[in-house]
């Protein structure tokens, strides 16, 4: 019984999410363009009563409105600029999200099944048909309802690009159900409705287990974070290689460029060797400063902290990690030292701004209560006494500065020689 009334309040809720009935869903939400998905999708639903009393043609009609229902609610959520003022609590309108993807998952395995290529049941297919466009329809209004600033702008991307995911997965499988009644041929689609279905229960799953939505704006800054993390140890992992091979004098292994019809890398000489060694440790401490803001930094932090700082936090990690490739790649032979004095530059710069930023993050979270900050920042690993985190990463950011002026001098000394 208890199951049963959970389920008929979700409902309810998603059923105001179209008709305004509970004041906190009051709001009245103006679209660029006039553009309301809910009042839209509604009317495209009761237009489709008066076209025909047969059950194949009510389905094909739901189908071709549900499949436009999904454009409108695409364009809607493009064009809002996530700024109005939410109507109702940040965790509420989170769990409703989530209670709409689950809503969306169910739906999908019903018009699976009532519209299977090779037997459908019409009559069974028109109630998740309707209660598709409306779901899709009450997820954009929900999105909508994110706020770039009292939410964070890192989290709103990421409903707003999850969103988009489940939208068009929505749409696509909609248009094969829809393709499948236009085609001479209803074999040839038994298997990719079911690729199609898969997919929309992929993406609805994933976003609401625990690696799915963040939970808030730190929670999707620290994932990027996490995300990036990995693929900067490769690049680190890669230059330690090709010092090993050149010292070692393995040259020979394939590398694999000749499959594509490009040179293969040449040996490295010396003053190539010697750039690329001093490189390597700018690359080893730079990975180290970022596997530390997103360990001691992002994973918990103070309230203090402001979404802004945040969210620039955000912009900096894949930027780092695209500046540490192009580094990296300007160190195959035949190198180029104007070319690596160029990337080293620009990997400067964001080093730069990722202290700034993080000098930004510990002034935000030691303003109000600067012990309690401190306590909550204590450095992971760290051994002895306490450890000052500002010190920590004051000390990080100076010794990569001075590799950063150990190398450029490498560069100057090979480019005057």
């Amino acid at each position: 019984m208890k199951r049963g009334i959970r389920e008929r309040t979700r409902v309810t809720r998603t059923d105001l999410y179209l008709h305004g009935r509970k004041r906190e869903y009051d709001h009245v939400v103006t679209w660029p363009r006039k553009i309301d998905s809910t009042a839209a999708s509604r009317q495209l639903i009761l237009a489709c009563f008066a076209m025909s009393t047969d059950h194949q043609q009510q389905a094909i009609q739901l189908l071709k409105l549900g499949i436009e229902a999904c454009s409108i609610a695409l364009q809607s959520v493009a064009e809002c600029p996530h700024e109005d003022p939410p109507p109702s609590s940040f965790s509420v309108i989170r769990t409703d999200f989530m209670s709409l993807l689950a809503f969306i998952y169910a739906t999908a395995t019903k018009l699976a099944i009532s519209l299977k290529p090779s037997s459908p049941t019409y009559s069974a297919s028109i109630t998740p048909l309707k209660d598709m466009t409306k779901h899709v329809a009450a997820l954009s209004h929900c999105v909508n309802m994110f706020n770039v600033k009292e939410h964070g702008k890192t989290f709103t991307q990421e409903a707003v690009s999850l969103f988009r995911d489940v939208a068009t997965s929505v749409q696509s499988l909609l248009q094969l159900f829809l393709d499948v009644e236009q085609s001479d041929d209803r074999n040839k689609w038994k298997e990719e409705y079911l690729v199609r279905t898969a997919a929309v229960h992929d993406i609805t799953e994933n976003a609401r287990s625990s690696h799915g939505l963040s939970k808030d704006n730190s929670s999707a800054v620290h994932k990027i974070w996490s995300r990036d993390l990995g693929s900067l140890e490769d690049g680190v992992r890669e230059v330690a290689e090709m010092t090993e091979n050149a010292e070692s004098g393995d040259t020979e292994e394939d590398d694999g460029w000749g499959e594509l019809g490009l040179e293969s890398s040449k040996p490295l000489d010396k003053e190539e060797l010697a750039r690329i060694s001093k490189i390597h440790t700018v690359l080893r401490l730079a990975t180290l400063l970022h596997k530390r803001i997103a360990s001691d930094l992002l994973r918990s932090p103070p309230h203090g902290v402001s979404s802004t700082t945040l969210d620039k936090l955000a912009s900096y990690s894949p930027t780092l990690l695209s500046a540490s490739d192009e580094v990296i790649a300007s160190l195959f032979s035949p190198q180029d030292v104007s070319s690596i004095q160029k990337e080293l530059d620009s990997f400067t710069h964001i080093i730069q701004d990722i202290k700034t930023v993080v000098g930004s993050f510990l002034d935000d979270a030691s303003s109000e209560a600067p012990e309690e900050a401190l306590k909550e920042l204590s450095l992971n690993g760290s051994t002895g006494k306490s450890s000052s985190p500002r010190k920590w990463f004051d000390g990080c950011f100076e010794q990569i500065s001075k590799s950063l002026d150990i190398a450029a001098v490498t560069l100057n000394d090979n480019t005057q020689s």
